[in-house]
């Protein structure tokens, strides 16, 4: 059987989605089900196309469909990235009206029975994949294909919802991702390669409200610190790897998993950096030193506003003592801090979001990220975009039929336009890394790609 899985060029048909000038990382989530897939399938032959990565445009994806012909097609869906999936799909059934397209990921989680509508697909996976996918594969060709637990359907245009596939609990279970089908020239300008990406927890507790919690509500599942470096061994001693990012929601959530994994890392004397994200509420001086012994470099924190009102408009949970806590011992403890800040949250007025720009150049921030707010699916801040007429209509709902292409508005009135929130955009970055304090001591400290960063950042989000 001959399966491919497919990251979608988020350009092909670009709607929403956000430039990622930093880099392009591999496909996690993918790795993850083939890891799972092969474990329990012996005859099968799995391969990967990364449109993204290769910049494929309609002619490029169509040539290849016309060359190469599988079994079935698994296609990655975020909502940002949605019509260049419906216009890949369109393409493959255009190469091959009967082709055998599973579509899965946060987009059909959220959106299952709009996403099937499309008549695009055959099966989508809600939730979590490794095991629906692997089901799916197991029961092609048989008559179990269409009540698989964690699908929707799409059999002669009726839409069946199956029942929901039962969270595996403990995921030290999980085969390893597929490091070898997803090993290729993935780049990062903050990053030294070659690097990985890994997850050692899934789900979070928080409820912020411009965050969507879909995948196994509030509860945090974690990975032992023995399964964890495991993997980080093989990633350094047969791959060479140099970084590894951690992408947990949380990684100190549990500051004793935190300081095991730390110390097992320490114990095996594996010699490479990592980056991990984390809430400035999670982190202390012992956690720090131990991060900082094992080879952490840089943390990730969501910092979102410096006004306490929209905090808690936001339901962060935290204050802004506790921000400037958290910067102050990563840079007590030699530790690069990135802030990230939201602007334009409904609520702010401009000083507001002029006050958060002028916090984050106060902090003593090695990097900061700045977006513009926007209600994305299944949150409580698309809840109230609607709930306030920001939105007149089910924007999502029509987005996912592929009836919407326009941006989804941002939540502007009279006094916050649209055309004030791309200009404070552009001013937040200028103003935070073109000071000359900020350059001169990035010059003094940091490597040459650090600067290079900083530059492409500069001309993506001020100059573009």
């Amino acid at each position: 059987m001959k399966i491919l899985f497919i990251r979608c060029n988020e350009n092909l048909e670009k709607v929403n989605s956000e430039t990622n000038v930093t880099g392009i990382y591999p496909p996690l989530a993918i790795a993850y089900i083939s890891g799972y897939i092969k474990k329990h399938n012996k005859n099968v032959d799995i391969n990967f196309l990364d449109a993204h990565l290769n910049k494929m445009n309609e002619k490029k994806t169509s040539s290849y469909f016309n060359v190469n012909k599988f079994d079935m097609f698994f296609l990655q869906a975020y909502s940002l990235s949605w019509h260049s999936v419906l216009k890949t799909a369109k393409i493959i059934r255009k190469c091959n009206e009967n082709a055998f397209i599973v579509v899965g990921g946060p987009q059909i989680t959220a959106y299952p029975n709009e996403s099937m509508l499309t008549g695009l697909f055959n099966i989508g996976i809600i939730g979590e994949a490794e095991e629906t996918a692997n089901n799916i594969v197991k029961n092609f060709n048989t008559d179990k294909i269409n009540s698989i637990d964690g699908t929707i359907v799409n059999i002669d245009n009726k839409i069946i919802l199956n029942k929901p596939q039962v969270l595996l609990d403990d995921i030290n279970l999980l085969p390893f991702p597929d490091f070898d089908l997803i090993n290729n020239n993935y780049f990062s300008l903050t990053v030294q390669k070659p690097f990985a990406t890994m997850i050692t927890s899934r789900g979070c507790c928080y409820n912020c409200s411009f965050c969507s919690q879909i995948y196994g509500g509030n509860k945090i599942r974690y990975r032992n610190a023995k399964n964890v470096v495991d993997e980080i061994e093989i990633y350094i001693k047969k791959y060479m790897v140099k970084e590894i990012i951690f992408f947990d929601e949380t990684f100190t959530f549990d500051k004793g998993r935190a300081i095991d994994i730390c110390n097992e890392i320490i114990k095996r004397k594996l010699k490479f950096i990592f980056n991990i994200r984390t809430r400035v509420d999670k982190i202390d001086e012992e956690i720090l030193i131990k991060l900082k012994k094992a080879g952490c470099t840089t943390i990730h924190l969501g910092i979102e506003s410096a006004s306490e009102k929209i905090l808690q408009y936001m339901n962060k949970g935290i204050t802004l003592n506790d921000i400037k806590n958290a910067v102050s011992l990563c840079k007590k403890n030699s530790i690069l801090a990135r802030g990230y800040f939201i602007l334009g949250y409904p609520g702010e007025t401009k000083e507001d979001i002029l006050n958060t720009i002028n916090f984050s150049k106060n902090l003593n921030l090695d990097f900061a990220s700045f977006t513009i707010a926007i209600p994305n699916p299944r949150t409580l801040l698309y809840d109230i975009a609607m709930r306030d007429k920001y939105i007149e209509y089910d924007y999502w709902k029509n987005f996912s039929l592929g009836i919407e292409k326009n941006q989804i508005p941002y939540f502007c009135d009279r006094i916050i336009t649209k055309e004030f929130l791309e200009k404070i955009l552009k001013k937040a970055y200028f103003s935070f890394y073109c000071r000359p304090s900020f350059i001169l001591k990035k010059l003094l400290l940091i490597r040459f790609y650090i600067i290079r960063n900083i530059f492409t950042l500069l001309y993506y989000k001020i100059l573009k």
